[in-house]
């Protein structure tokens, strides 16, 4: 409905009869089965209304697995999901907010993938922020030879939240959960679903080095979810 108030394109081509039957015609069990899930539900709502507005049309495939439902999820939510929520705030408050949560995207992307499967190797179930501050630290100083990591190392060393780091962006952008509040030692986070953290980990494995790497991460770590999950991917 909130779509649908947008403009007249939204409102024609907006129905939630066929965002449901593209749903249950789905090759993919498990999709159909997560439609259930609350949080997926909201996820396809927003992933679908976003594609038939891109493309001008509703009679396309669009839910064709899990897996790619939560790729183009992570992507929107790195690309600045609130664009459209912005759209009338003065330039100044625009710039802030952009530079606040949507900056450095591909950057995120790959460490997310690493540090999703950092958490797998370590069996880590939840983190707090300075876990992912001093994970981010970690991975960019070993690429020291690409363009901007000095800038983002230097970031993640001063963490003022008035120059929010490539971790407090992160965590801006919504990419995870309060799973407990810790006065102590830091609230505790999550991926907003487990199916988050091993879709990522799988992409960090695609490649050879990235395999080998989790191999040898991974020894004596049972974690049998992902493995079927990774079996899928490669």
């Amino acid at each position: 409905d909130k779509y649908r108030a947008r403009n007249l394109a939204a409102r024609e081509l907006l129905f939630e009869e066929n965002f449901m039957r593209d749903i249950d015609l789905s090759d993919d069990v498990e999709l159909r089965e997560f439609s259930h899930n609350p949080l997926f539900l909201t996820v396809m709502c927003y992933i679908y209304a976003e594609q038939v507005l891109r493309n001008n049309a509703f009679n396309f495939t669009w839910a064709q697995s899990l897996e790619a439902l939560v790729e183009e999820c992570v992507d929107l939510l790195l690309h600045n999901l609130d664009s459209f929520k912005a759209r009338d705030l003065p330039l100044a408050q625009r710039a802030a907010l952009a530079r606040r949560r949507s900056s450095l995207v591909p950057e995120k992307k790959a460490f997310l993938q690493h540090f999703a499967l950092e958490l797998y190797a370590e069996g880590t179930n939840v983190f707090t922020y300075e876990t992912i501050r001093r994970k981010a630290l970690e991975y960019f100083r070993q690429r020291t030879q690409s363009e901007g990591v000095a800038s983002i190392c230097n970031d993640l060393n001063s963490d003022s939240p008035h120059n929010p780091n490539i971790a407090r962006q992160l965590v801006f952008n919504g990419l995870f959960v309060l799973v407990d509040r810790n006065e102590s030692d830091g609230d505790l986070l999550d991926f907003p679903h487990r199916r988050f953290r091993e879709v990522l980990a799988a992409s960090a494995v695609r490649t050879a080095a990235g395999y080998l790497g989790y191999l040898e991460r991974t020894k004596g770590v049972e974690v049998p979810e992902f493995e079927l999950v990774l079996s899928k991917a490669r």
